[in-house]
């Protein structure tokens, strides 16, 4: 009746769980099915949280940008096991996820900050999990478009576009970019007018647009908040860079290196130069001697 793909792993063979929806929606009442899917979701929102706690467990996600767990989930000792646990866990993150969005209309904040999580970490196997992971951050734009929540619906499309840049598609992730910088400005997001604002700065960069680029990171930098402070939108951008670099994400075979070039310290990403920087790095437009000149320069502030 069971399969183990690995060690201590089991699932049910592909026909036995099909049938034991379909029993379960004939024989379970609706409810029952909406709170079960409800828990699930809690629980691997709540794990995931934990692998972004193991990978920084001095700079935890704050409050202020990632709801709190509504379960504890599943505790990690160290960064590899956290990374194995992600990776394993991918199909059943994106299930949740995509079920959720269709039927569980109060999981959307979960459902949205995973997603974050999941693109975050982007512990993906192949470059069709990157084109899951985008249309189910599109579902949740779309979701929250109906649901009348514009800040989710800005979260969702500064998602879909941080995938899009892994991936190098660069008009698709400029697009949703300046969509959610609209909604972010609708509600006077601080944190979204920063973040969406450094990533458009990047993607403007990387696609060669360099006045684009120092215009846009002029733009998100006075939205940037109080750099000392782990809940401000600058904070935000800092914790997302070190997570990324912490958890050593895999790129896809067609994808680009986006975050190596982040120092440890995830300065690169909360300063125009140093966003400037990656995407030169990124496009091939950047010699030798300045790239050179610009990690000496990197190194000396990490020292600092």
């Amino acid at each position: 009746m069971l399969e183990s793909p690995a060690p201590g792993r089991y699932r049910l063979h592909d026909l036995l769980r099909l049938y034991g929806r379909g029993h379960a929606e004939s024989t379970e009442r609706a409810e029952d099915r909406t709170e079960a899917l409800r828990r699930a979701l809690a629980f691997l929102y709540g794990s995931a949280v934990h692998v972004a706690r193991t990978a920084l467990p001095d700079n935890a996600p704050s409050p202020a940008w990632l709801h709190p767990a509504d379960h504890t989930g599943i505790a990690f000792e160290d960064t590899d096991q956290a990374r194995t646990w992600f990776r394993a866990e991918h199909a059943v993150l994106t299930a949740a996820v995509e079920q959720s969005l269709a039927s569980v209309p109060d999981a959307l904040r979960t459902a949205v900050d995973l997603l974050m999580l999941i693109a975050v970490c982007s512990l993906f196997p192949s470059r069709g999990h990157y084109d899951e992971a985008c249309r189910l951050a599109g579902s949740a734009a779309h979701r929250a478009a109906e649901a009348g929540q514009p800040e989710y619906r800005a979260r969702a499309l500064h998602t879909r576009a941080w995938l899009s840049c892994l991936v190098g598609n660069y008009a698709a992730a400029e697009a949703d970019l300046r969509a959610a910088l609209r909604w972010a400005e609708a509600t006077n997001s601080h944190r979204r007018l920063h973040m969406s604002g450094v990533l458009l700065a990047l993607v403007l960069r990387a696609t060669g647009r360099v006045q684009e680029s120092e215009a846009a990171m002029a733009r998100a930098e006075r939205y940037a908040g109080d750099t000392d402070n782990p809940a401000s939108p600058v904070g935000l951008a800092r914790f997302m860079a070190r997570l990324h670099v912490a958890v050593g994400a895999d790129q896809p075979p067609s994808g680009l290196p986006l975050m190596r070039r982040v120092d440890a310290h995830g300065t690169s990403l909360v300063r125009a130069e140093g966003v400037i920087r990656l995407g030169a790095t990124l496009s091939g437009t950047a010699k030798s001697g300045e790239r050179s000149q610009a990690e000496a320069e990197d190194g000396a502030e990490t020292s600092r």
